[in-house]
């Protein structure tokens, strides 16, 4: 098993996740307070987005998805099959992208009558646990790919910081869209 243990990296990326998780649970009170009851399915949005923020935060905190790979790792060596691991990486990936996709559909319908940064959150927070969840599952070439650097830095820090910074943006985008109704 690997050590857990908090880097730079580690620390900012914790950071971004909960600044996004207060943000987005201050938002719920603003849109309580700006729309009222019609409001309902958009705080229950950001709500949901509050939740998943903090699980992600607490999730990078005790590096979860490494210790899932670990303990699966460990399970597919001692059950003789890690050598033929690729082809049941490919199908999770595989099957991971089609309920991504499934989610999406059901989450856009569902918040059509939300404001449309709500639903682009709903949206991107999918995106980003389906990228943690693939990268997890790690298949060698998306390992190639995405622990490339750039300037230091791994593809994939830069794509889940991206990705958080994004919701970040469209929790800012709907609040400054709130206050301005005032």
């Amino acid at each position: 098993m690997r050590d857990i243990h908090w880097t730079v990296g580690v620390f900012l990326t914790f950071l971004l996740y909960v600044i996004a998780a207060v943000a987005s649970w201050r938002l719920v009170e603003i849109v309580r307070r700006s729309v009222g009851f019609a409001g309902s399915r958009e705080r229950t949005i950001w709500l949901i987005e509050a939740v998943a923020l903090l699980v992600l935060a607490v999730s990078t905190a005790i590096n979860a998805p490494g210790l899932a790979t670990d303990t699966l790792r460990a399970i597919a060596v001692d059950d003789g099959w890690y050598a033929l691991r690729g082809n049941a990486q490919g199908q999770l990936i595989t099957m991971l992208i089609g309920v991504f996709a499934i989610a999406a559909i059901v989450s856009a319908y569902w918040s059509r009558s939300a404001a449309l940064p709500a639903s682009l959150a709903l949206l991107a927070t999918l995106l980003l646990i389906t990228f943690i969840v693939v990268r997890a599952i790690s298949l060698h070439a998306i390992d190639q790919l995405v622990f490339m650097r750039i300037a230091g830095v791994t593809v994939s820090s830069i794509l889940e910081a991206g990705g958080i910074v994004a919701i970040l943006m469209l929790i800012f985008w709907r609040t400054a869209m709130l206050h301005r109704r005032r």
